[in-house]
């Protein structure tokens, strides 16, 4: 008899695998380019300048526009500045990047136009040996402790432990440190008690006002006299003050003054003289009502 054959062996297991096809990446959808038609608005002092329609890409870089407006008007774009709602828009930006749409108004008003700010941060000096320290951020997830030199804070301005600054951050390479510190609340001030305080209420700002710029307008009026400030709500602001006499002579220097478009509107708000206040004017919890206390029967 035939000798029976042997069984086959299975198949390899490394034999059975197949090699998955990669799906081919879908492509990004472009952005599309599309062409709008804007007005600028010629708010100059003394201008009877009529609107003028502007056809333009969202990817346009509004450089282009400026110069073409200010060529028109037979003016430098150097003695120009542009708003879009009541801030600041600069030539590197396009018309898509700061929202522009179909019927959008910029208007042109004299001065020239300022440099575009860093963000800002706050923070409090931890460190300082008279040239170089550190700064812990107040916001979480800011990247940890900063370093601060000499050269980074703003002149007339002396550093403490302790104090509380506003800042931006400078890089270079993979290094961080804080540019243009300036403190918005001593540390000797913050330490010590005060029955006094006046808090200043603003009115009637522009909704895209930043507090920085709150803080450089209010500090170009009165000096370096208040504490802090804070956005309370849209369009309004509180300002801290040691004393009311401080706070009355702000108010009556500030009313009516302009920034960003609109006319801010000043008001004093006594500080309840039952509390202790510390003259770094702590607004937040100035601006909350005083709870009410059972009367004696």
């Amino acid at each position: 008899p035939e000798p029976e054959p042997e069984p086959e062996a299975p198949p390899s297991p490394v034999a059975r695998k197949k090699k998955k096809k990669k799906k081919p990446k879908k492509a990004k959808e472009a952005v599309p380019d599309e062409i709008m038609t804007i007005v600028v608005r010629d708010r100059r002092k003394d201008s009877s300048e009529e609107d003028t329609t502007v056809k333009l890409r969202t990817s346009t870089k509004l450089a282009r526009v400026f110069g073409a407006y200010a060529d028109g008007l037979g003016a430098s774009v150097d003695t120009l500045r542009f708003l879009y709602k009541g801030g600041d828009v600069y030539g590197d930006e396009t018309a898509g990047a700061i929202g522009l749409a179909e019927g959008a108004c910029l208007e042109c008003v004299d001065g020239d136009p300022p440099a575009k700010q860093k963000k800002r941060v706050t923070g409090t000096v931890v460190r300082w040996d008279g040239s170089r320290g550190g700064i812990e951020p107040a916001e979480q997830g800011s990247g940890g402790r900063i370093a601060v030199r000499v050269s980074g804070v703003r002149r007339g301005t002396s550093l403490r432990v302790g104090d509380k600054v506003e800042y931006a951050i400078g890089r270079k390479g993979d290094a961080r440190f804080a540019v243009d510190v300036m403190v918005y609340a001593p540390a000797a001030e913050a330490d010590e008690d005060s029955k006094d305080g006046a808090v200043v209420t603003l009115a009637n700002l522009n909704y895209d006002t930043k507090r920085y710029d709150l803080k450089e307008h209010i500090g170009s009026i009165v000096g370096k006299s208040f504490g802090r400030v804070e956005l309370t709500a849209k369009g309004r602001a509180a300002v801290g003050f040691r004393t009311l006499a401080q706070a009355e002579a702000a108010a009556a220097a500030l009313d009516g003054t302009e920034l960003a478009g609109r006319s801010l509107s000043a008001r004093v708000r006594k500080e309840s003289q039952g509390r202790r206040r510390a003259p770094s004017l702590d607004v937040a919890e100035a601006a909350a009502p005083a709870s009410p206390r059972a009367s004696p029967r």
